[in-house]
């Protein structure tokens, strides 16, 4: 029987992980998850939720703290949502992730050959990309910043410490203007080009026109890397930050990065990964697990502006990259002409309805999905196209092990999982699974 109450207060040493960077301890045989705690931690905790098989706590107090706990350098970690390992090491960060990996596997009746992990050299100020939310409270203040976990309550930040510094630049004209003038306006959101040295601004507002930011864009202009400013019109920004038409303000319509050698050009609704630190890592990683050679023909599912297919077609006979979002395919042609890049052929339309027309030979596959996985019809599209070798990059080790399984009970094999730290400070994590066809007797 669970005698634990609400509003108990309990001490509780911390021995295990869980899930989205949370930890727990074990009290009178009931699991407690006390938020930003590690294990080796000895805490006092006041409990806030008792359920008939685990409680809640909220941490009150150190008795012990843990060697690998670190001191948060944000004001504000704890009440954003936008972090949520700052109280760990950067080494405690990787086993925590390798550990959410292999819980994963394990969950779902996976093997697989023991994980490695590729940490970087820039834990903070890495994002490239930004979305601040904006609200004008009763009082006529302006809050900026990102949301409180599990709420939609604006959490004001002055700077956010994994971001690139050059959108922290901005964020602060951005606030500084706002609370002078109240504008129609719900998100901030910046693009870097990281090795470019250039900066995108968008603002968010329902409204499609407004002069008045004029003034707002003067002083962005004071920021010599500033290369384009937009207005995007969203009626319903509760859910989907940019809404269907940009207008641009001022500037450049797009911004250039250099990764690996290429130049790539950046939209304001381009896919490209948040860290371009680790862009070049991770893109040696695939060409290292596909092995890829001079004949190979490779299909590049969810391809985004085309930055990995044009890496890749480098080392290959040709590839082929497919993306619904018609201004990123619209990216991805633009790359590849610049960077003399002649052996790729991208395609724009939705996966599930592309994948089962094409004719191309194919000697391996590569799908980067969303977050929600491949559907059932991608895998049975996967599994009838038969490809030799198969690379799945996923950044949600749930549906990552959903979709293994059904690929791994019709022919295929687990020969590699590696892991790149994409997002120090937060839970999430990309996975790299190499799949080889089992050679049929």
């Amino acid at each position: 029987m669970n005698t634990l109450k609400k509003n108990d207060r309990i001490s509780v040493k911390i021995t295990d992980w869980t899930e989205k960077g949370l930890a727990k301890g074990t009290y009178k045989s009931i699991d407690i998850i006390v938020p930003f705690t590690v294990p080796g931690d000895i805490v006092l905790a006041h409990i806030t939720k008792v359920t008939s098989t685990m409680a809640y706590g909220k941490l009150l107090d150190f008795s012990t703290r843990s060697p690998n706990r670190a001191s948060a350098p944000c004001a504000v970690f704890g009440q954003c949502g936008g972090c949520q390992l700052q109280h760990m090491s950067y080494e405690t960060q990787l086993d925590y992730k390798k550990t959410l990996v292999q819980a994963a596997f394990q969950k779902g009746g996976l093997s697989h050959p023991p994980l490695i992990i590729d940490s970087t050299d820039a834990p903070y100020a890495y994002r490239n990309k930004s979305q601040f939310s904006i609200s004008r409270m009763d009082t006529g203040r302006t809050l900026i910043g990102l949301s409180a976990p599990r709420s939609q309550r604006i959490i004001d930040c002055k700077s956010c410490d994994i971001q690139h510094p050059l959108t922290n630049l901005a964020l602060d004209i951005v606030r500084r203007h706002l609370r002078k003038r109240a504008l129609p306006v719900s998100h901030l959101v910046t693009r870097v080009g990281v090795n470019t040295q250039e900066l995108m601004v968008a603002l968010v507002s329902s409204q499609k026109t407004m002069p008045e930011l004029k003034e707002l864009i003067t002083e962005l202009r004071t920021i010599p890397e500033l290369k384009s400013v937009y207005l995007s019109h969203n009626t319903n920004p509760e859910w989907v930050v940019l809404g269907d038409s940009e207008t641009l303000l001022w500037g450049s319509p797009t911004i250039n990065e250099t990764v690996a050698g290429l130049t790539l050009s950046l939209s304001l609704r381009s896919f490209f990964q948040a860290n371009t630190y680790q862009i070049e890592p991770l893109w040696t990683k695939i060409s290292d697990l596909m092995a890829l050679k001079k004949t190979d023909v490779i299909w590049d599912l969810y391809s985004g502006t085309g930055s990995l297919s044009i890496y890749l077609a480098q080392k290959a006979k040709y590839l082929i990259g497919i993306e619904s979002h018609p201004e990123a395919i619209k990216n991805a042609k633009k790359n590849a002409l610049v960077n003399s890049i002649s052996n790729t052929k991208f395609i724009e339309g939705d996966v599930e309805a592309i994948l089962p027309t094409l004719q191309d030979p194919c000697d391996g596959v590569i799908v980067d999905p969303p977050r929600k996985g491949l559907t059932p019809t991608i895998i049975k599209s996967l599994l009838e196209l038969d490809p030799p070798k198969l690379l799945y990059v996923s950044c949600s080790p749930e549906s990552l092990v959903r979709d293994l399984k059904g690929l791994c009970s019709n022919g295929y094999q687990i020969k590699a999982v590696e892991l790149v730290d994409l997002f120090p400070q937060t839970y999430h994590v990309e996975t790299l699974v190499m799949l080889e066809r089992i050679e049929r007797t």
